[in-house]
């Protein structure tokens, strides 16, 4: 009689163990498997998880800090552009009117007796009979001229672009004449005051140019 020899438990958890299907092994984290229901990667955006990318929020603040400095450089430019437009102009008013207002006080004018002539006979203004004496048929035709022939006087007056107003004022500061226009828009403005006689007592005689664009 043949004997069997009895298995001990050990030997049978064993062999039970052996038995059983082997599970598989987890996938690596940057394996890829074909039909999988992994969710593709989008190839054509950068791997910002990997070392030595740059990261997209730092490149959105780095562009919002170019737009800020680029907007500053041409603001800082346009205004320096205006200030040198303005000083170029306020340099042209200084010699525009001294060009227009001395000659009011130092000389007759072109014929010397335009003020009893046409307007179409005037070729310069000047409104004293003597030098800084004011003869006041002059003034008067002046003044005129100024409200009803502005345009016009302005262009033998070659002001350009400018602006003249003309004020006769006494030393209390009461304007005695006026006549000529300040455009309320303009962006500078010079003016020039000269002392001069009037009927028989002294007066200022004020030219004023302005530029308005």
């Amino acid at each position: 009689m043949v004997k069997t020899k009895r298995k001990s438990h050990k030997d049978f958890i064993v062999g039970l163990l052996a038995g059983l299907p082997k599970t598989p092994k987890a996938p690596k984290q940057n394996q890829r498997f074909c039909g999988s229901s992994e969710p593709k990667r989008f190839t054509w955006l950068p791997d910002f998880t990997s070392k030595g990318q740059f990261f997209f929020p730092d490149l959105i603040i780095a562009l919002i800090v170019f737009i800020i400095i680029l907007a500053f450089f041409f603001l800082s430019s346009h205004a320096t552009g205006i200030q040198i437009d303005l000083y170029y102009t306020n340099n042209n008013l200084e010699e525009t009117s001294h060009t227009v207002v001395n000659p009011l006080v130092l000389f007759s004018g072109e014929p010397y007796n335009w003020e009893i002539k046409d307007f179409a006979d005037l070729n310069r203004i000047g409104l004293v009979s003597e030098r800084n004496v004011l003869n006041v048929q002059k003034v008067n035709k002046f003044v005129e001229y100024l409200t009803n022939n502005y345009s016009d006087l302005r262009a033998k007056m070659s002001l350009g672009k400018y602006d003249f107003k003309f004020e006769l004022h006494d030393f209390n500061g009461s304007i005695i004449k006026e006549g000529g226009y300040v455009n309320p828009d303009f962006v500078s403005k010079i003016t020039q005051n000269r002392v001069a006689s009037y009927n028989g007592r002294q007066v200022i005689v004020k030219g004023i140019i302005s530029y308005a664009k």
